[in-house]
């Protein structure tokens, strides 16, 4: 019921903001959970690194990574993002590896006055299968952002995923009755929905809401959090996280520096 009532809330939240207008969309802020899916298109190169923790039921975990983008062309931007995940168990140990190499692009197809883009992502299987890494991804999004008269600018973003699953079949040799184990490879499709909102407070400080719903594994997530301006190329971004079902981390903690380069 506690669920329902926030989702709710944020979606009324949203609807009477896209009632109104504003010509500036804040591009050069970032949502935290969507942050390779979103609509706009930088003017310059960016890189983001920073820290992760989750907090589970069963156990916690922590990310260390990196991720940026760079603007092609006016219309298209490419991204990436790379890091290092650790995860301990209360009952059964703990892991660590490096993850996956994710690779995005997006184009702006409405520059105005919302922003409306289309793009895809990939992940190269570079990582520690022991964390749950190693698999080639991929899936496609679209993305916008629409300015209010009040300062605020709401964002969304729709995508489709495919995951790569693995599976162990066993049978036996027909003459020697030994066991035949083989690894198949197949794709779990997932859909993912979000959106929120971005209110600056002043010339240094914007506040960023933001849920998340994916259709496979009951993950729903709502963040949070602000970024502060310290310089007009460099920003000081934090998140709080509260999972609202199952499959998302009860509390997260998210601590990054975004800088600028042009």
């Amino acid at each position: 019921m506690v669920r329902s009532l926030v989702l709710i809330v944020v979606l009324s939240v949203m609807s009477f903001g896209f009632a109104q207008e504003k010509s500036v969309a804040l591009d050069e802020i970032h949502s935290f959970q969507t942050f390779l899916r979103d609509a706009q298109i930088a003017k310059g190169m960016y890189g983001e690194g920073g820290l992760v923790f989750d907090n589970y039921q069963y156990g916690s975990g922590f990310k260390l990574g990196v991720q940026g983008g760079y603007p092609v062309t006016p219309q298209i931007e490419v991204g990436g993002a790379f890091g290092f995940r650790s995860f301990n168990a209360d009952q059964g140990g703990s892991s660590s590896g490096i993850t996956d190499i994710t690779l995005s692009g997006r184009y702006n197809v409405v520059p105005a006055p919302a922003k409306i883009s289309a793009g895809g992502y990939v992940t190269l299987p570079v990582g520690n299968d022991k964390i749950g890494e190693g698999h080639l991804n991929f899936g496609a999004f679209c993305s916008a952002r629409y300015p209010l008269s009040n300062g605020m600018v709401v964002f969304g973003t729709a995508g489709l995923d495919f995951q790569e699953t693995e599976t162990v079949e066993v049978t036996f040799d027909p003459v020697t009755h030994q066991p035949i184990t083989e690894k198949k490879t197949d794709y779990e499709s997932s859909f993912l929905i979000g959106g929120g909102a971005i209110y600056p407070l002043n010339e240094q400080l914007n506040v960023i809401g933001e849920l998340n719903i994916r259709t496979k594994g009951d993950y729903i997530l709502l963040t949070g959090g602000g970024e502060f301006n310290l310089q007009p190329n460099s920003k000081i971004r934090g998140a709080i996280g509260l999972g609202l079902d199952d499959g998302a981390p009860d509390f997260s903690i998210m601590a990054s520096f975004l800088q600028y380069f042009r």
